[in-house]
């Protein structure tokens, strides 16, 4: 029987480290979190933490072999989720937000053991709404606005959540561009630059996979 790691601290996730790493860190499958417990537990405190260093994690493995090598630390901030370390100590500051589709609660579809099916993508070519992440990547705008910070965003779009068309997702959220120096999108196996006011060698607007980056334990 395999022991079980440790469930680390908010301690443990503020320290600077490679994505890689902290990825395995929080793998709930490792630490014995079920998945009824990783999204039913309240949405402030430590699994809050958790999840947000897991999306941070991706979008750093992601960063590292796209753009350049980072460290990555948690915050437990009212508006900073994370910070990404480049090798000349320049910094990125994230704010992180899930997105689920209409109509999907994952804290409901997981309750008594049940796991939903999930695709990991959903970048089949059919036609889908480019607006369901518009909601919550405005509420982040509107917080940073109110901050006056400089801030890079990510939203992890649950259930898969790939939206083929990004200029679409780009013209329901423009607020967004103005607001953030970078937004990203994430999902469960891909990644993409929405907006960019600073200079990065990546380009906008085109899904890439990330699954191929991943440590063993934290490939789906």
């Amino acid at each position: 029987m395999t022991k079980r790691a440790e469930i680390p601290t908010k301690e443990d996730l503020a320290e600077f480290r490679r994505p890689e790493d902290l990825c395995i860190m929080v793998e709930p499958d490792r630490l014995g979190i079920s998945d009824e417990t990783f999204f039913n537990e309240t949405s402030q405190g430590l699994h809050q933490k958790l999840r947000e260093a897991w999306v941070l994690a991706r979008l750093g493995i992601s960063i590292n072999h796209a753009i350049s090598p980072v460290l990555v630390s948690v915050v437990d901030g009212p508006l900073l989720d994370g910070i990404l370390r480049f090798h000349d100590s320049s910094e990125w500051e994230i704010e992180a937000v899930t997105v689920n589709r209409p109509g999907r609660r994952p804290g409901e579809e997981y309750r008594g053991g049940r796991r939903p099916q999930q695709p990991l993508s959903d970048f089949s070519g059919e036609p889908s709404d480019p607006s369901w992440p518009r909601g919550p990547i405005l509420g982040k705008v509107h917080k940073v606005q109110r901050q006056r910070v400089k801030r890079h965003l990510v939203a992890y779009l649950n259930y898969g959540g790939g939206v083929p068309d990004l200029t679409r997702v780009a013209k329901a959220v423009l607020e967004a561009e103005g607001t953030f120096e970078m937004v990203w999108l994430l999902t469960g196996s891909a990644f993409a630059a929405l907006f960019a006011r600073i200079k990065v060698r990546h380009p906008v607007g085109k899904w890439q996979s990330y699954s191929e980056w991943l440590p063993e334990e934290c490939s789906p």
